[in-house]
């Protein structure tokens, strides 16, 4: 017979192996030592019981393109014999093995194989777990505890100095870890006319007053992300650094040059377009033909925009200012709030989120309670948390801002947080066009027709003895019947033992 070797970790921490719970150990308890132990390539928490896989024993990479995972066998297994498929939550988005190395590779885009997307904080984070799908071993049995591992990658939310002509970040690296970072993407350059289709020649010489056309669009389109431009600046010869001018700038194309030959759209998905009329920068006496690039700032976001309702179709407008008042009944508009009364939303945790005004300010609080939108960034004065609570029987929801306050409008109209105890000026909506995810509840080898459904399940459980996958030959009809009445899993368990080929049916 052969035999794989088991190398443990032991922790410090004394544990009572013969107290029935086996020391309270996630994998062994060492009844010499009293300690818990971990299988190889595993370690274990500061708990001093729980057993993790070892993060340098994963590695991943973040790039615009997706999420990339090798994994090394030993997090699964000490037989390098055994058969083993991952997957991530989307089950047909499986492993492959790498047996020079003894590694799994498994990658997803980012937006495929039900990855996930939310905003935290200043980052936008894509997010998916890995799980044992299947495996078989030779012996017909299994001596290592199959484990979710949870991936994500991290992408900072803000990109400065978009470049004209092609921008291109450094290479995506390798990180240790199931956790990783990277960087959006951005091709921007000029265009020949306002169908932004055909880039203009590196030899084409604008002249003043000509209309010039920019674009700019995600090298890689990500499903579900947009983003905002806050700013672009013009800039000219390298030699000249004082020669700058802002042609777009706060969201908003500057009206000294702007021809307003294209729209602006505040959030973009696919290409962000301006147009503007050329320009010499003083000083060119001469005329000189001089090269210019465009620099821009760029915001990145979950799409979806929200909007605080109080009362009836009447929503928190946002001033240029930075003040806010109570906009107008939007009834005979469809009930859609105005784009100053769009919000963007970020959760900064479970139970705080922040605000972004459609002027690129996160919304605030100051020491007298007045809500403010002048920050351009978050911190603990821009987090509010959203309370629910029944009032006659019906849930209602009100903010708290980081003054512990609730947030409404006072007698002046100003938006304010000044009161401990929400009261019914306090109640609001909150109510956003974000799309709820689809959730398929069935799981994945339980899709499909009758004949698909057994023959996945049969190679997610089934053992055999010779290596040959053996189905019940019998009417496939009585597994339809069974999988409507409820009773699939029973009815494919009487299938396998009357073959005698199931390990769990024996």
């Amino acid at each position: 017979m052969k035999y794989f070797p088991v190398f443990c970790l032991a922790a410090k921490a004394a544990a009572s192996c013969a107290d029935g719970n086996n020391g309270g150990c996630s994998h062994y308890c060492n009844g010499h030592t009293n300690v818990c132990e971990c299988p190889s390539c595993w370690i274990l928490k500061d708990d001093g019981v729980t057993c993790t896989p070892d993060p340098a024993k994963m590695a991943i990479t973040c790039d615009q393109t997706g999420m990339a995972l090798e994994l090394d066998l030993c997090i699964y297994t000490g037989d390098p014999s055994d058969s083993i498929t991952l997957a991530f939550d989307q089950q047909n988005c499986t492993s492959q093995r790498d047996f020079d190395n003894d590694k799994f590779l498994i990658e997803t885009p980012l937006d495929g194989c039900a990855t996930t997307t939310s905003t935290e904080g200043d980052d936008i984070v894509f997010k998916n777990t890995i799980s044992v799908l299947s495996r078989h071993n030779n012996y017909g049995i299994d001596l290592n505890s199959d484990v979710n591992i949870e991936a994500q990658c991290r992408f900072s939310a803000f990109v400065s100095e978009v470049t004209s002509g092609n921008y291109t970040n450094s290479p995506a690296v390798q990180e240790v870890g199931s956790s990783g970072m990277g960087t959006f993407e951005f091709n921007a350059d000029f265009f020949t006319d306002d169908d932004f289709s055909q880039e203009v020649d590196s030899t084409d010489v604008q002249v003043v007053g000509e209309e010039v056309f920019f674009g700019m669009s995600l090298a890689t389109p990500i499903d579900g992300i947009s983003f905002t431009v806050d700013s672009c600046q013009v800039q000219g010869p390298s030699y000249d650094t004082t020669a700058s001018f802002d042609v777009f700038k706060d969201g908003c194309a500057n009206s000294v040059v702007n021809n307003d030959a294209v729209a602006q759209e505040f959030e973009v998905t696919d290409q962000f377009k301006l147009s503007y009329h050329a320009f010499q920068f003083s000083g060119n006496e001469n005329r000189e033909t001089t090269e210019m690039k465009m620099y821009s700032d760029v915001e990145m976001m979950k799409p979806g925009l929200t909007a605080l309702e109080f009362g009836d179709r009447t929503y928190v407008f946002s001033l240029d200012t930075g003040l806010f008042t109570l906009g107008a009944p939007r009834k005979d508009e469809g009930g859609a709030p105005a784009p100053e009364e769009q919000y963007f939303l970020s959760k900064i945790s479970n139970t705080k989120i922040a605000l972004k005004s459609g002027y690129g300010k996160y919304l605030g609080v100051d020491k007298q309670g007045l809500v403010i939108g002048r920050s351009d960034a978050i911190t603990p004065l821009e987090q509010f948390e959203p309370v629910w609570q029944k009032v006659d029987g019906k849930e209602k929801c009100a903010l708290i801002a980081s003054n512990g306050c609730f947030i409404e409008f006072n007698e002046e109209g100003d938006l304010v947080a000044t009161k401990r105890n929400a009261e019914e000026g306090n109640y609001l909506s909150i109510r956003t066009n974000i799309p709820k995810p689809e959730v398929n509840v069935v799981p994945f080898e339980e899709q499909g027709d009758a004949a698909d459904v057994e023959l996945k399940i049969a190679k997610k459980y089934q053992h055999w003895q010779d290596m040959k996958m053996k189905i019940n030959k019998n009417d496939i009809k009585e597994v339809e019947i069974a999988k409507k009445k409820g009773r699939l899993h029973a009815c494919l368990l009487d299938r396998r033992a009357a073959m005698k080929s199931d390990k769990y049916c024996k």
